[in-house]
């Protein structure tokens, strides 16, 4: 799927592609991970391979379609101030991306691991003993391990193990979701800013003609 949506990216952005769409190009991509991370939102641990299709793909297709304009935008930019700044531009816009790209990844690495012990420590304090649905989930996991463990003491064990699990589990799901919820904070973010450059250029624009 994801790569079906660069394929389908590249290609979209090479048939629509003009001087007039570049900018255009860089908002609907970013539109388009906006809309993945809303269909990604709000995941339960039931969630399958299956349900990120459709957002693994729009990502896909949004940097398939994002880094042609981005990059045509740098080739012009250096080429107006000489051919000489095509090196350094080459040099800077590999740089960049492989920084941005570990970069990315640290950032959001960490902040879904602070994320998970911080769901961890909350769920663990809310778990008691005596509440009837702990209780009946510890005797479930109890009777899975009947018929492999004889030991009272390792049967607890396993089932203090089991739910240690299952906290673990559900604390990177939510985790994972304030993770997606962020991404689209930034998607939101980017795209407002690149509103605001449209409008500024048409205004620059109209002001420009209306003095000539």
């Amino acid at each position: 799927m994801i790569f079906c949506g660069i394929a389908a990216g590249t290609i979209f952005s090479a048939v629509t592609f003009s001087k007039e769409t570049i900018v255009l190009h860089l908002l609907f991509a970013e539109l388009l991970i906006l809309i993945a991370c809303g269909l990604d939102y709000h995941l339960t641990s039931d969630v399958r391979p299956s349900n990120f299709f459709a957002s693994q793909f729009l990502v896909a297709f949004a940097g398939g379609m994002f880094i042609g304009p981005l990059l045509l935008i740098g080739v012009v930019s250096a080429l107006q101030h000489g051919p000489t700044h095509m090196v350094t531009f080459v040099v800077l816009f590999s740089a960049t991306q492989t920084f941005g790209s570990l970069l990315g990844s640290a950032f959001f690495s960490t902040y879904q691991q602070q994320r998970t012990q911080t769901y961890r420590a909350e769920l663990t304090r809310q778990l008691n003993p005596t509440d009837p649905q702990v209780s009946q989930r510890l005797a479930i996991y109890q009777k899975s391990t009947a018929s492999t463990v004889n030991d009272p003491v390792l049967q607890h064990n396993q089932e203090i193990k089991t739910l240690n699990q299952v906290i673990t589990r559900e604390s990177q799901v939510r985790a994972y979701n304030d993770v997606i919820a962020l991404n689209g904070v930034f998607a939101v973010l980017l795209l407002i800013w690149g509103a605001l450059n449209i409008a500024r250029s048409k205004w620059r624009s109209r002001k420009e003609t209306t003095s000539a």
